[in-house]
Parts: structure tokens; sequence; C-alpha cells
């Protein structure tokens, strides 16, 4: 479980991605009311099979491409 929710801007891709990379068993994200963007959408889709529960909303970067690509990789949303 992780929750990024509102508690900062994520600008650090780097940091955000190796955390990501590092948690592999990860079945639930909440990165909501933030600002993130295609390497970490595209990390998560690559990395978190196990994700049962995602939570992007207000994340204005988020497009539909990054979308797909997680839903594609992540079966268990």
């Amino acid at each position: 479980y992780l929750d990024f929710s509102r508690v900062m801007t994520l600008q650090n891709n780097v940091l955000i991605i190796a955390i990501i990379k590092q948690s592999l068993n990860l079945k639930h994200i909440e990165i909501c009311g933030n600002e993130i963007d295609d390497e970490i959408t595209e990390a998560l889709a690559h990395t978190c099979h196990k994700l049962e529960y995602l939570d992007l909303s207000c994340c204005s970067f988020v497009n539909e491409s990054s979308i797909c690509n997680i839903i594609c990789f992540c079966s268990r949303l």
C-alpha cells in the first residue's frame, strides 16, 4: 500500500519510479491530486502487475494512452 495523495507535487520522477520498481507486490496505490506523467504510469504498468486499486483522480497530466497501458498490464484492477 502506498499513499502519495495530495501530499506533494511529485516532481521527482526518478525517486517515485525507483520506489515503484521496488514494489513488485504492490496492490494499492493512491497518487491522486499530483502532477504525475507518463513515466510514472509506464513504471506502474510494467512493474505492478498485482495492482488491485489505483487512484489517479485529479492527475491532469495522465492521458488516455497511459490509462490504456495500465489496463493492459494490470489485469487485476
